[in-house]
């Protein structure tokens, strides 16, 4: 490989890395301020580059004035947005969990948006727009493209370096960023800085659409260059300048990893080297991991009842006994279709709790969990028709691998709570491009099909309404072992880990340990969902295990009630079954479904499992208040004679 060669891909992966440092500028603007990851700065990239688009076809606008324009009509969407949703939602004093759901529904919202407005065929900007042919430099020729992406990108991030250092804006900013308390006893409003933030950094993912769109389409897909952004600002520590730096070193890795080593696996070398550097830089600073804070105070049914402790078990018991008997009768009253999606509604609640055990109650944020479903379910579909290995086997298989794994890459979860985000999203990435590229084993995008439908004692669970038993008889089993799991010593340790971590290591509790442990068990649930989801469609392809899934995972749990195994399912029931219901309004379904997780952020920041406990005692409450219950509130007949 020539030397020109060589100083291209490296030119090449410089321009791709400024893209990225403008990405991820905002990401940890957002982290420094507010703490928020903003899972929707992908799609501000994807918006300006509609913008940036409708500007050079429609405008006499040059390129840079583009460039110019749509930063400052991005970060003013931001802004909307942010005074909009994010602010109502942060003066409930919501989890943090909350805000970042909340951002998963605007990206939706966002991306739906941009479908109607722009139609959904990709985009092609102008030829020549961004510059054309080459230059010369140092004898070696240099696509102007490139160059004229790197020079308005590092234009850019000086201009904010400036501001940050030179203008008083800029100082209050950081003063908020580092001590937001302080701040505001010194007449800084966070407010104020919280909107400011979320409009320079939608106005950085807005610039940085313009420079990527002339080097791929323009399409819904570039919102995923935001997860690869947050691994930039990664490995700059979520520091300003380090980001600064952080994105070149990315975009280099990407581009030597693509001309040296192999194209399809140049993302998941990236997000690897990203995860290697994590875990030898962050972990010392935080031994045992960051957990979340202490986690919003529900309100059970029991305690709406007024149910002593003492009596809890039995009440349980009585409420899942109660559930089953009503779940057991709904195959009678529905239709094929509708049991089609109460099936895999079932097959989803498995994966929800597990992964409500690792978010809601070890306090970690675990964004690449559809990985362990496709771990399961490959698990699970070359069991049984490479070795035709009976059911359940295959199912007790993927368990064990999937929840093997989750204990190998357990020690993830001592990362603090971002970087742990961050690290299994590269993990779920790196996962979905073996699943991709692997064909010897997956059968790459072609998947494996054949997979024949499980037998039990000569029973076959052929039709939708017999499988819906076989995963309604599997979720009981997995909810009733989780639950008597949290309610045990581990899960009362794992609790006190999630609420406050000093004070459980000095009671003895081995936080890291627990937190593996809550890791594996996590990822076992969802080996054994993969497994019913592969013997459910009889097919198995890496489309289904992509971090959109990852995220649906994630509102599943957040949405249901964080600490609630209960809210999880009920979590997983609104997100497989609204869409569905929504199919009446089929052109703008998807649209509402993302308003609606916004929205149930917004006014229901405890989630489902908070919702009908506190309606019931409300509704308990007055009907004692008004209704004589006591002997003494009884007027005695007697007194009249």
């Amino acid at each position: 490989m020539t030397l020109e060669i060589v100083a291209q891909q490296i030119v090449g992966g410089l321009a791709l890395g400024f893209i990225y440092a403008l990405i991820a500028l905002g990401f940890t603007m957002m982290l420094r301020a507010t703490e928020l990851v903003n899972f929707a700065q992908g799609e501000l990239v994807m918006a300006g580059a509609y913008i940036g688009f409708t500007l050079l076809t429609v405008t006499p606008l040059p390129y840079v004035a583009v460039f110019v324009v749509t930063a400052a009509l991005t970060g003013l969407l931001g802004v909307v947005i942010e005074i909009a949703t994010l602010r109502i939602i942060r003066h409930n004093r919501s989890p943090l969990l909350n805000l970042i759901i909340a951002t998963v529904g605007i990206g939706i919202c966002l991306r739906i948006l941009a479908q109607m407005i722009w139609g959904a065929a990709p985009l092609r900007y102008p030829d020549g727009s961004a510059g054309d042919g080459h230059i010369l430099v140092a004898g070696l020729p240099f696509s102007s493209q490139h160059l004229m992406i790197i020079a308005l990108a590092a234009v850019a991030m000086f201009a904010l370096h400036m501001f940050f250092q030179r203008t008083l804006i800029g100082t209050a900013w950081r003063a908020a960023a580092y001590d937001s308390a302080t701040a505001e006893l010194m007449g800084i409003g966070f407010d104020k800085i919280v909107t400011l933030t979320f409009g320079i950094s939608s106005a950085l993912a807005g610039a940085a659409g313009v420079l990527i769109a002339p080097l791929f389409l323009v399409g819904q897909e570039l919102w995923l260059q935001g997860p690869k952004a947050f691994a930039a600002a990664a490995l700059g520590q979520f520091q300003i300048l380090g980001t600064m730096v952080g994105g070149p070193v990315l975009g280099v890795l990407e581009a030597v990893a693509a001309g040296h080593i192999s194209s399809s696996y140049k993302n998941a070398i990236a997000y690897g080297a990203t995860i290697i550097v994590l875990m030898l830089v962050a972990i010392p600073r935080m031994p045992a991991g960051g957990g979340m804070p202490p986690q919003h105070v529900r309100i059970t049914f029991r305690q709406a009842l007024g149910i002593s402790p003492e009596r809890a078990g039995a009440f349980n018991l009585a409420g899942i006994a109660l559930v089953l008997v009503a779940a057991m009768a709904i195959p009678f009253f529905i239709d094929d279709y509708t049991a089609n999606v109460f099936s895999l509604m079932l097959i989803y609640g498995v994966a929800a709790v597990g992964l409500q055990l690792v978010i809601g109650f070890a306090g970690a944020i675990i964004v690449g969990f559809a990985a362990f479903l496709g771990i399961g379910a490959y698990a699970s579909a070359i069991a049984s028709t490479s070795f035709g290995l009976p059911f359940p086997v295959p199912l007790v298989i993927a368990a064990v691998v999937a929840g093997v794994t989750g204990l190998i890459f357990g020690p993830m979860l001592r990362l603090p709570t971002h970087y742990c985000a961050i690290a299994t999203l590269g993990f779920g990435e790196i996962c979905h491009l073996i699943f991709v590229n692997w064909k010897e084993v997956t059968n790459g995008m072609s998947g494996i099909s054949g997979i024949p439908k499980p037998r039990i004692f000569g029973y076959e669970f052929a039709s939708d309404q017999q499988f819906y038993y076989l995963a309604l008889g599997i979720l009981v089993i997995v909810y009733v072992s989780l639950m008597r799991l949290v309610k045990s010593r581990y899960g009362r340790g794992l609790i006190a880990a999630r609420e406050n971590e000093l004070a459980a290591l000095a009671m003895g509790v081995n936080v890291r340990r627990y937190r593996t442990l809550a890791f594996a068990v996590g990822a076992a649930c969802a080996g054994i969902s993969g497994s019913l989801f592969a013997y459910f469609f009889s097919y198995v392809s890496p489309d289904s295990f992509v971090l959109v899934q990852s995220i649906a995972f994630l509102t599943m749990v957040v949405i249901g009630g964080l600490g609630s195994l209960g809210g999880a399912l009920a979590g997983a029931a609104t997100v497989v079954c609204i869409p569905e219901f929504l199919r009446v309004v089929a052109e703008f379904r998807i649209l509402l479904y993302g308003l609606l997780i916004v929205l149930f952020m917004m006014f229901l920041p405890g989630g489902l499992a908070d919702l009908a406990p506190r309606t019931f005692g409300v509704l308990l409450g007055n009907l004692r208040k008004n209704v004589p219950f006591s002997k003494r509130e009884v007027p005695d007949a007697s007194a009249n004679g």
